[in-house]
């Protein structure tokens, strides 16, 4: 049997924002939850918030599991899509970039009454939920009471065997930040120096192997900006890391200062991670009429 208690006081810091088609909003959010019981519980955290005129029935359409170091974090879909997490008894803890939505919310920050500290002190679970409603005019789902719910359970922590919590997006940026190294490139037979490497304070990450890309995080995607040594720069976009994959596709966006009759850049290029010591890049070029896939094989020194 499922009892409903009051949460000990949450804590939300929103460390980015990124505007949507309007009136659509990203928040990525760390989360601070506390556990005071001697009992497992469940905090549901709300994770999109609609106005009124957004309102639906309430249900949940789907889930997907994550692992939070040895905690398990559910995501619930649908029009009262909320994240899951697992506390353990006597225990403290901080999720961080759960990614929070809203739509058609005005006005979202508003002097005292922000929606999120930007780069400041965290503001409490109750301090949200207020200049949430003010900054909709007090028009919140009826169906919501309050973005924060526990639940107590009998439920253990169990570890499962998915990638971390997040986005797609997310997940894949997290597997190429573990390859940062020095690494041997392998293409056609030969063998060359190879490395990724960590700049701008970590938001980026460079690849050197016979050409400089350098990836990025936007927002629900992964961009990669190439500069090969024939003059012309590309940029390829991905969707990620989708849950128990490990390949990600990138395709072509644009180009510049490519011209005939130099082969043009690769229409696609897929960046498949074994594991932060294996991974596998294959570029689709077409010389004149013809696909060529062009492999590199990559390697970690040891």
């Amino acid at each position: 049997m499922l009892v409903m208690a009051v949460p000990p006081p949450p804590a939300i810091h929103c460390t980015a924002e990124k505007p949507g088609k309007p009136p659509l909003d990203y928040l990525t959010c760390d989360v601070s939850l506390a556990n005071e019981s001697d009992a497992l519980r469940w905090v549901l955290v709300q994770s999109t918030f609609y106005v009124p005129q957004q309102e639906g029935l309430a249900q949940i359409d789907g889930v997907t599991a994550h692992t939070v170091g040895s905690g398990v974090v559910l995501e619930l879909h649908g029009n009262a899509a909320a994240w899951a997490i697992a506390l353990a008894p006597k225990s403290e803890v901080v999720v961080r970039g759960l990614p929070i939505s809203m739509w058609g919310v005005t006005e979202a920050r508003i002097g005292e009454k922000s929606l999120a500290s930007f780069g400041g002190t965290p503001i409490s679970g109750e301090q949200w939920w207020a200049a949430a409603k003010f900054a909709s005019g007090g028009r919140f789902p009826r169906y919501e009471s309050r973005p924060f719910v526990t639940i107590d359970g009998e439920t253990k922590l169990v570890p499962i065997d998915i990638p971390g919590m997040g986005s797609s997006a997310q997940r894949g940026m997290e597997k190429i930040r573990a390859l940062v190294g020095a690494w041997t490139a392998g293409e056609a037979a030969k063998d060359s120096i190879a490395s990724f490497e960590l700049i701008s304070k970590g938001k980026f990450v460079m690849q050197k192997s016979g050409f400089t890309g350098v990836f990025q995080q936007d927002g629900e995607s992964i961009l990669v900006t190439l500069f090969p040594d024939d003059g012309y720069q590309a940029r390829y976009r991905s969707t990620g890391l989708e849950p128990g994959s490990s390949a990600m596709e990138f395709r072509l966006v644009d180009h510049t200062n490519w011209t005939p009759p130099a082969s043009p850049p690769a229409k696609s290029f897929t960046f498949e991670i074994a594991d932060s010591n294996t991974a596998r890049q294959v570029w689709q070029f077409t010389f004149g009429d013809k696909p060529t896939p062009v492999p590199i094989s990559l390697k970690r020194k040891k």
